[in-house]
């Protein structure tokens, strides 16, 4: 195609290469890694043997194993985790070229795929994420490139490559908890699609999704109790409710019934979340579920939507205080000093130890501090502020109902439940910009789409 500068095997490499190069001094300046509180975790449970799936396995398990050969081969888990980090910039950098790639195939504007380049490369959630030990960033990138296969095979004709979709959307599941949500969905509506108009059913797609549901369901049903590895509670998917409840219990305690209070204790600590009730974080409530028992779960439910008629506003304050920075775009300056996935520090409370040389202790501080700086800049605000890139696959979505242009609308269902699923997340100020990663991520190829149609 006119405007490009080599053939597209040429473009896939070299593309490639420029993103790993720009994006490994994140990767060195901060050695041995950037480690998010969570990732830390999941490497020692996986060191001590106490993995549950309330963090993914396969991601505590890739992690893990860097960790473990850096032990055992070289005495270091420095250099174990040092080495995850440049393999996962590596394949996250192979991923965005090849994101770049599929623009070019569906015919974008030169101009605009050139653009996206400069994007991946020098905007800080991209690298930030990518070169961090974090269970957000692989995930996000299997996502995207779970997306560029599923867009391929709708918009492309000749492209057939059911195969590769069944087991990307297998890593997306694996990967984070959610990820089954976002191949459920597009299963969902794929077939919801088909009842109304037969010609939409891709039956291809249908068999690649469905088969990529049944190796989960054995996965997470089968294999991992086989394991001996515990699922995760419930209670992760119940942030919302959870949060309105503790707010309704510290703000209007006397209103609760005897009975209702009773109902609630069966599944939360009334006390504990009417006393520890933090607005901007559901953990602490999330940490007092207690029940395995659904009739109980349903009753809750039951008090849980009777008072939700009564207290609108309550109901109303507690969703808003808890997910707003993942709407309204100033939120982003009141968040965490956490910025763009630049993680300072580095846990060292359990088995396993890794150590900050003293000469990067200041480096990686001042990389934090320049990152959020450059952040702020006008051109790049933008693409970092998470509430403005939520809005976007929002905007392209009501274009594409209006334009009734079916096939971008099922493109975008990915995204619509990478934003359902930050709006039902645990936190936004608490460092909960990485929930909209997978959104982010796709934002780049779903604004080309619409461009190009």
């Amino acid at each position: 195609m006119g405007g490009y500068i080599c053939s597209e095997k040429k473009q896939f490499y070299l593309v490639a290469v420029i993103l790993a190069i720009c994006w490994m001094p994140y990767v060195i300046l901060r050695y041995p890694a950037g480690f998010e509180c969570d990732a830390y975790h999941q490497i020692a449970d996986f060191l001590e043997g106490t993995m549950t799936n309330h963090w993914p396995v396969a991601s505590s398990v890739s992690m893990g194993i860097f960790v473990l050969a850096g032990q055992n081969l070289l005495g270091s888990a420095n250099i174990g985790i040092f080495v995850y980090c440049i393999v996962q910039t590596i394949i996250g950098a192979f991923i965005f070229s090849y994101a770049a790639l599929v623009m070019r195939r569906l015919k974008m504007p030169v101009l605009f795929v050139y653009m996206s380049v400069i994007v991946f490369a020098l905007v800080p959630n991209y690298p930030g994420y990518i070169t961090s030990v974090v269970k957000d960033a692989p995930f996000s990138c299997a996502v995207l490139l779970f997306v560029l296969l599923v867009v391929q095979q709708v918009l492309e004709e000749c492209f057939d490559k059911g195969f590769f979709i069944a087991i990307t959307g297998f890593i997306v599941c694996i990967l984070r908890n959610n990820g089954i949500f976002i191949v459920g969905g597009l299963l969902i509506v794929l077939v919801i699609a088909s009842l109304f108009k037969k010609s939409f059913l891709e039956k291809k797609l249908f068999f690649s999704l469905f088969a990529c549901a049944l190796i989960y369901m054995f996965y997470s049903s089968a294999l991992l109790p086989a394991l001996g590895i515990k699922g995760t509670s419930e209670a992760e998917a119940l942030s919302v409710p959870f949060q309105q409840t503790a707010r309704l219990a510290t703000w209007r305690r006397s209103e609760i019934s005897d009975k209702d209070a009773e109902i609630i204790n069966d599944v939360l600590s009334l006390d504990i979340i009417s006393t520890e009730y933090d607005p901007e974080l559901s953990d602490v409530v999330k940490g007092t579920y207690h029940s395995d028992d659904i009739g109980k779960l349903l009753k809750y439910f039951g008090v849980w939507l009777k008072e939700g008629f009564r207290n609108p506003d309550i109901y109303l304050d507690a969703f808003l205080h808890n997910s707003i920075g993942f709407m309204y775009p100033d939120i982003r300056m009141g968040n965490s000093p956490v910025v763009s996935g630049m993680y300072g520090q580095v846990w060292n409370d359990r088995m396993v130890q890794f150590i900050v040389p003293d000469s990067l202790y200041k480096v990686r501080e001042d990389i934090k501090d320049n990152v959020s700086a450059y952040e702020n800049f006008p051109i790049i605000f933008p693409f970092v502020n998470v509430a403005i890139q939520l809005w976007i696959p929002i905007g392209i979505l009501f274009w594409a109902i209006q334009r009734k242009n079916y096939k971008l609308i099922f493109l975008l269902i990915p995204s619509v439940i990478g934003i359902m699923v930050c709006l039902a997340s645990p936190t936004y100020m608490n460092n909960g910009a990485r929930y909209a990663l997978p959104v982010i991520y796709t934002n780049m190829l779903m604004v080309g789409i619409a461009i190009a149609m």
